[in-house]
């Protein structure tokens, strides 16, 4: 673990206490439940399909947690990788599928460890990248890749890791990894002690919480970049996705009223809008 961490650094607060943590009793926290805790996704009783059209294909891509499920669709055209979010699937982004092959573009995607129609029980932010990583060797290079939710974190760890990719679409993106592991209110009493013991035994599932800074990770980045995120986004709130646009040089920042954090994946001028930015720089015709 690259340093001790205080819960008030989080920017998620326990109202009762004015921003500073409860001190609980540590011999009551077991430090390796709650990391597993942190990284096993629950999955909906029944999800539904990622909206594979005809003459798609599906294929599986192997990693150290299990197989995971991959689509792959398009006649060629620029490829676009649909990264989805935390307790999400590709299936998020059913509305995106027909405006982009309708475009021209070729799409795929992929569900995560523990997501989806994908096996495995926990899913972590270094192992999601490998997967984005594993993926690309396949298929080959992206052209451009739209995510969202923790999917942006997925993405930006994969983009250090060396993802080949000219431009980048993120929406409602979290800022990091620690804020996800607050905002679960019974966190929010734990003392320093409680959360960096956490944090120790994350890191030994592989999880170096610190890393994982969207601010600071995507300040070096080259590639074109739109961030996409909701003024009444409650899961993450849009001064995330401004402090990332502001760390990301030469990026835009796009202010979706009113959609929410899920909302905005199905809403068509969020679509047209995520797409249009990809566009100008492809060889794809009118949707």
């Amino acid at each position: 673990m690259s340093e001790a961490t205080n819960p008030a650094d989080s920017g998620y607060h326990d109202p009762s206490t004015n921003g500073v943590a409860k001190i609980t009793d540590v011999a009551s926290l077991n430090p390796t439940l709650e990391a597993l805790a942190v990284v096993t996704p629950r999955r909906p009783q029944k999800g539904v399909p990622f909206a594979l059209p005809p003459g798609g294909k599906r294929f599986s891509v192997w990693t150290e947690l299990g197989r995971l499920a991959a689509y792959h669709a398009g006649q060629g055209g620029p490829t676009i990788c649909l990264v989805h979010g935390w307790e999400g699937s590709s299936a998020d982004f059913n509305a995106f599928v027909p405006v982009l092959l309708n475009r021209g573009f070729s799409i795929v995607a992929v569900d995560f460890s523990a997501h989806g129609e994908s096996e495995g029980r926990i899913a972590t932010i270094p192992e999601c990248a490998r997967a984005l990583l594993a993926l690309q060797s396949g298929i080959g290079r992206f052209d451009a890749v739209i995510a969202h939710s923790m999917g942006c974190g997925f993405v930006t760890e994969a983009l250090t890791r060396g993802l080949a990719v000219d431009q980048v679409v993120l929406i409602a993106s979290p800022r990091r990894f620690l804020d996800h592991i607050m905002k679960d209110p019974k966190r929010q009493h734990w003392s320093s002690d409680d959360l960096n013991s956490v944090l120790a035994a994350l890191n030994r599932l592989g999880v170096d919480t610190p890393v994982y800074d969207l601010p600071k990770q995507v300040a070096g980045f080259k590639q074109s970049a739109l961030i996409m995120h909701s003024d009444n986004d409650q899961v993450c709130p849009m001064r995330f996705g401004q402090e990332i646009s502001r760390a990301w040089i030469g990026s835009i920042f796009a202010e979706m009223p009113g959609l929410g954090h899920r909302r905005i994946l199905g809403d068509l001028a969020a679509v047209r809008l995520a797409i249009d930015f990809i566009a100008p720089q492809s060889s794809c015709g009118d949707d």
